[in-house]
């Protein structure tokens, strides 16, 4: 089965095109053994009552050697639908 895929509209889309997230945890990591990135990482979420499956490496987006996670944690709960 051949799908009909659009990049130019994938590339168009806007936030009322999708669906957010009812949640989201967020971690702070730091690449302390590789190129010292340091930053947010989506570690959960869940999206219409299911949780999403995500990136479970942990690796660091710059180096790709692993992520020391710190105790910074941050459970995100949209308050209102997100606007543009």
């Amino acid at each position: 089965m051949t799908i009909d895929y659009d990049p130019e509209s994938r590339r168009n889309l806007k936030l009322k095109d999708l669906n957010y997230p009812d949640y989201a945890w967020l971690t702070y990591c730091v690449c302390d053994e590789g190129c010292h990135w340091e930053g947010w990482i989506l570690e959960d979420a869940r999206f219409s009552g299911k949780t999403v499956s995500l990136d479970k490496s942990q690796l660091c987006p710059e180096c790709r050697k692993m992520l020391f996670r710190t105790e910074a944690s941050v459970h995100y709960v949209p308050t209102d639908t997100p606007s543009e």
